[in-house]
């Protein structure tokens, strides 16, 4: 089984292809996140969960998602506060 930092390592990986593919446009960062996430996630969730018992996935599901993180560096305006 893989730890929650492999499955982290793993979305952020599919979401920076998913960028890519969309011909590497800003603004959709966490569109691509939560579609990378969904994919990887039920990819996971099909591993664990026995066949026929509903449950099952319920625990799993319950499981504490990775967020991305935030970005860094120049690109935009920086917001400077006066006063």
């Amino acid at each position: 089984m893989k730890t929650l930092k492999e499955i982290e390592e793993e979305i952020r990986a599919l979401a920076y292809e998913l960028y890519e593919k969309r011909g590497r446009f800003p603004g959709r960062d966490l569109e691509d996140w939560f579609k990378a996430e969904k994919i990887v996630m039920s990819k996971y969730l099909e591993m664990v969960k026995p066949a026929g018992d509903a449950e099952a996935g319920g625990a799993v599901s319950q499981m504490p998602m990775p967020r991305p993180r935030k970005r860094t560096g120049g690109g935009g305006k920086s917001r400077k506060k006066t006063g």
